[in-house]
């Protein structure tokens, strides 16, 4: 199983790294991204099962990202992080496996991912 992250806040980034690498079942590789250009160029070589993506980025943004990529693979889950929650209802309305709005509560979003990836 491959999972992306993308944030150009690289402690979100660990963070978000952290959760995920500690969550045990299948093995799972997981790449991570400071940009959704270098995300989305990743996911053309290599889709990935599960991306996980702030939308504040620059150059392309991460509701950008989810839009690509749910327009070439709908079955992969995006999770979509934002400190502003306005963001959700556009984030969902593309197609967003789920929304948490930065500072997210780690015990649900470790729950979400722990359920995709024993999907």
């Amino acid at each position: 199983m491959k999972i992306i992250i993308v944030d150009d806040n690289r402690g979100f980034r660990d963070i978000v790294y952290t959760i995920v690498h500690d969550i045990h079942g299948n093995p799972l590789e997981i790449m991570r991204f400071e940009n959704a250009i270098q995300a989305w160029d990743d996911f053309l070589e290599d889709p990935a099962d599960i991306v996980i993506t702030d939308v504040s980025m620059p150059k392309m943004s991460g509701l950008e990202l989810l839009e690509k990529i749910k327009d070439m693979s709908p079955d992969t889950h995006v999770i979509v992080m934002s400190f502003q929650p306005h963001n959700k209802k556009e984030a969902l309305r593309l197609g967003a496996y789920a929304f948490f709005e930065k500072p997210f509560d780690t015990s649900e979003f470790t729950q979400t991912i722990h359920s995709l990836i024993n999907r």
